[in-house]
């Protein structure tokens, strides 16, 4: 947009093409997830065809809804798509005619499905009796994803790993568990972990097979605040 103040990557003031909103499963956002319902606020709108599309998984446009309009404006527009298995909707600006481009203004969705994970072990800071994690300091925690007969963790990516929405410092694969089998042993600052406090008893991890499957892993803690604690 000619006239916006300031600009870059997300910050947008107002723009001229096509934005894009992927959506994805509440629960862990590597895993590709669908909506039924999507509203867009387009503020500013110019001269022209304003678009919002829903798209599905195979990448074939489902649904779309156009606005257009023979004069640009100062007050808003609103479109709405409505279809099963929305997996990304895409707003479509028109091409500027000298005046202020669009601005993506509110976007509103139904919730996306949960996708139901496979579930794994994991063991929090493995070979430790108990799994306490200290908030506040500036350490590091370990988390160690187990292999079975049945699931191999050197099939994960560490970058679609989150433990308590952190992601992993370090990766490292090894038979922790001495079944003769890798496993997979990540490394979380623990000043990046959301969602613990002193009455937490569980902590999560989530992460992304090779195929795309979403894995959980769940392992009980003893979060604790303020100085070092003995450990027995």
């Amino acid at each position: 947009n000619p006239l916006a103040a300031v600009g870059g990557s997300g910050v947008v003031h107002a723009s001229i093409g096509t934005y894009v909103f992927d959506f994805v499963d509440p629960t862990n956002p590597f895993v590709p997830s669908f909506t039924d319902r999507v509203l867009v606020a387009v503020a500013f709108p110019d001269r022209g065809d304003t678009i919002l599309r829903g798209w599905d998984a195979s990448g074939a446009e489902i649904v779309r809804a156009t606005v257009t309009r023979n004069s640009s404006s100062f007050f808003p527009i609103y479109l709405q798509v409505n279809a099963a298995g929305i997996r990304k909707a895409t707003v479509t600006t028109p091409l500027w005619n000298g005046t202020i481009g669009a601005l993506i203004d509110t976007l509103t969705f139904s919730r996306p499905i949960e996708i139901p994970a496979e579930t794994i072990d994991i063991d929090i800071r493995p070979g430790s009796p108990r799994n306490t994690i200290r908030l506040g300091g500036t350490n590091s925690v370990s988390v160690a994803i187990l292999s079975s007969p049945s699931f191999s963790p050197d099939q994960i990516d560490p970058g679609k790993v989150l433990f308590q929405r952190a992601s992993p410092t370090t990766a490292l694969l090894v038979d922790r568990n001495h079944d003769r089998r890798k496993d997979l042993i990540l490394t979380f600052r623990i000043a990046d972990l959301v969602g613990l406090d002193p009455s937490s008893t569980e902590a999560v991890l989530t992460a992304v097979d090779s195929d795309g499957t979403a894995l959980r892993g769940v392992d009980s803690v003893m979060v604790q605040t303020g100085p070092l604690a003995p450990i027995f």
